[in-house]
């Protein structure tokens, strides 16, 4: 009943590096500032020195600068941890040609990451595995890993779930075997994603509680927060409202102390959801007019998407159907501009009962008919088939179809359930209660209700 958290939004995000602000800094600093104090930096700054550490071999593959070397090993002692130290050494161990054909797989990888946060999958893919295939040839252990990882979100944004399970559960082993904690965290909290996706709860918690751990433990801070956001999720799910909105409420502290603006706006949209789900309307409003102020301020047309879609679901629980018309059709719009197919079907599928609502039945059941043809085209996890099959249990009822309505609203209660989703299986009892009313089967209507 809530729409697809942006999952590619978040595992992106996740392995894209941090700003050049600070990162600049610390370039600077590696060259004139005593050892003890570039490890004071580092210990205060884990993010931007990876990123330092990144500009610093890409600025001189032919002579690589010995600052590199004097950040990894501050790092190195700062952190306990000896990856940037071993990605140094291994880079100095190549060939010229090598570390080109490193610099270039690199390039080709951010700039993959570059179109999959504009929308563009299908771009994003391409330079993802031309990437890979560089560092296959140079036996790059942890190259491959990212690049996995990478690939992995591709294949979610394009419905494949169960391919993108795989290639992160890959990622996950060939970065522990590189000794690359954040790398192997990143896939961790996606998997904890997908597992909720699957509607396994135990496992999506278990998972977002290894890769917060694991981010933790290298100053990942940024990540962290994707974490806690993932946890708050899980919480939501079993109907933890308290414990979802802390972790929520957590994931935002740390994107404000960060000055993450776009985290801070997805953080705010699922808090909506938790308010929505704890009948707090008004405030729910105000936090997605916050988050959608903010999407736009970052230019972050997905987070938008998001956005928009949870005010129409908003908006259909207060009554104001025509607002929630607005907002989802909105939501529709920038996500199949960006080939955003599974969510593109959810946002259909309440589109759908949002205009049955308003009486154009006929516009509503377009858009059911299209959102299940897109359905066929992908695989989809059931928090999107209870929303088709809810959406056509409302049909069958306004057409007087009762044993089809039953039929569907029984299936979306079943797919509801399996995602612990209340408030879903709640839409879908309330479903057969009016089937029952509708044929004045009183009795069975108010056990239905109750």
């Amino acid at each position: 009943m809530s729409p697809l958290p942006i999952l590619e939004t978040l595992a992106v995000a996740a392995l894209l590096q941090a700003g050049p602000q600070e990162a600049d800094r610390l370039m600077a600093l590696a060259e004139a500032a005593s050892h003890q104090e570039l490890v004071t930096e580092t210990r205060l700054h884990p993010e931007e020195t990876r990123e330092a550490f990144r500009e610093l071999l890409s600025s001189s593959p032919t002579d690589p600068p010995p600052s590199a070397g004097r950040l990894a090993a501050a790092y190195s002692e700062a952190w306990t941890d000896p990856f940037l130290l071993n990605r140094y050494r291994r880079f100095l161990g190549w060939s010229l040609e090598q570390r080109t054909s490193k610099l270039t797989a690199d390039s080709l990888r951010q700039a993959g990451n570059e179109a999959y946060t504009a929308g563009g999958v299908d771009e994003a893919l391409r330079p993802w595995r031309e990437s890979l295939a560089i560092v296959e040839t140079l036996d790059d252990t942890v190259g491959v890993a990212r690049s996995l990882g990478n690939i992995g979100a591709g294949y979610y944004g394009a419905g494949q779930l169960d391919s993108a399970a795989v290639y992160y559960e890959r990622s996950h082993e060939l970065a522990l075997a590189g000794g690359d904690f954040v790398a192997a965290a990143n896939a961790l909290t996606v998997l904890a994603l997908l597992s909720k996706e699957a509607g396994d709860l135990a496992a999506a918690g278990s998972l977002g509680l290894r890769a917060l751990g694991m981010h933790e433990r290298v100053g990942a801070l940024r990540s962290a927060g994707f974490d806690h956001h993932n946890l708050g999720l899980v919480a939501l799910a079993l109907g933890d409202l308290e414990g979802a909105r802390s972790e929520l409420e957590t994931a935002i502290r740390i994107s404000q102390r960060t000055g993450r603006q776009d985290d801070e706006a997805d953080h705010l949209s699922s808090l909506a959801d938790v308010m929505i789900a704890g009948g707090d309307y008004e405030e729910a409003e105000t936090a997605l007019a916050r988050a959608l102020d903010l999407d736009q301020q970052t230019g972050n047309r997905l987070g938008e998407a998001g956005v928009r879609h949870s005010m129409g679901l908003l908006m259909l629980v207060r009554g104001d159907y025509g607002a929630a018309v607005v907002e989802l059709q909105e939501a529709l719009d920038i996500y199949q501009s960006m080939g955003r197919t599974a969510d593109a079907v959810s946002a259909m599928a309440d589109l759908a009962r949002a205009r049955a609502a308003t009486g154009d039945v006929r516009r509503g059941t377009l858009d059911l008919r299209e959102a299940g043809r897109l359905a066929e085209t992908i695989q989809l996890g059931p928090a999107v088939r209870a929303d088709l099959a809810l959406a056509a249990g409302d049909f069958a009822l306004l057409l007087n179809e009762f044993d089809q309505a039953r039929a569907d609203y029984r299936e979306a209660e079943r797919l509801y359930r399996s995602q612990t989703d209340h408030a879903g299986v709640a839409a879908s009892l309330h479903g057969q209660a009016f089937v029952y009313l509708y044929q004045t089967r009183f009795e069975n209507a108010v056990n239905a209700l109750e």
